[in-house]
């Protein structure tokens, strides 16, 4: 007959101690993929909203130079956006109202900003910005447009760079002399003129071809090459 305790005994298991542990490593790994979902989804949201906004914005400018007229986006709260333009390709424009999505927002505390073309597709401002973030601040985007009416994503270069000049003499090394030059008639280059004689700053010279059997009036016009040219 077999002892019921050693029977017991042989058969393995799991203790405490490492299902605790296991327990440990499964709440890190969903933690960690948790918020790699989350962040993905706020960069996906963030990319939406500027790239949603970037295209209203072309549409609007498009839609000014179209109608001759003008068109206007303009931020009404810090998550949402109207935009004034003909959607229907009437001729009659109206307002449409854009939320950006998810937790994206305009950073509290700064202007709400707004941009207007005029009928050649070109603003007033030197350089619209449009710059978005979520609502942790981890995330942000931007959007830039030129007086011209070209939407950017993104550009690295939104300012002009700092140049510095060096200072220029105005007395050294500064000649106030004309030079002079010699004009003079060494060799002549014969070309028969299509205009006939010329009788300003030109003398007037008989030649004949070199068959001899007609004559043609040239022009004369010195040159400081050492050429004197015919025409």
């Amino acid at each position: 007959m077999r002892n019921p305790i050693n029977k017991y005994a042989s058969e393995s298991g799991f203790t405490i101690l490492q299902l605790a542990i296991t327990i440990a490593i499964l709440g890190i790994i969903s933690t960690l993929a948790v918020l790699r979902i989350r962040s993905a989804r706020d960069s996906l949201a963030l990319q939406n909203s500027v790239r949603q906004l970037a295209a209203n914005i072309e549409k609007a400018r498009l839609d000014a130079v179209r109608r001759h007229d003008t068109s206007s986006i303009v931020f009404t709260t810090n998550k949402s956006y109207n935009v004034r333009m003909d959607f229907d390709g009437t001729g009659n424009p109206y307002t449409k109202t854009y939320n950006l999505l998810g937790d994206i927002e305009i950073p509290s505390g700064s202007p709400l900003p707004s941009i207007s073309f005029n009928w050649r597709g070109r603003t007033s401002a030197c350089t619209n910005t449009f710059a978005f973030q979520n609502s942790s601040g981890g995330l942000q985007s931007w959007v830039d447009v030129s007086d011209a009416g070209d939407v950017t994503v993104n550009s690295d270069v939104d300012v002009l760079p700092t140049v510095s000049f060096g200072t220029v003499s105005t007395t050294a090394g500064i000649s106030t002399t004309m030079p002079t030059t010699t004009c003079c008639s060494t060799r002549e280059l014969a070309f028969p003129s299509p205009f006939g004689k010329r009788t300003s700053m030109a003398r007037n010279r008989s030649s004949k071809y070199h068959d001899g059997t007609a004559s043609r009036d040239f022009s004369v016009i010195p040159t400081c090459s050492g050429l004197a040219i015919y025409l």
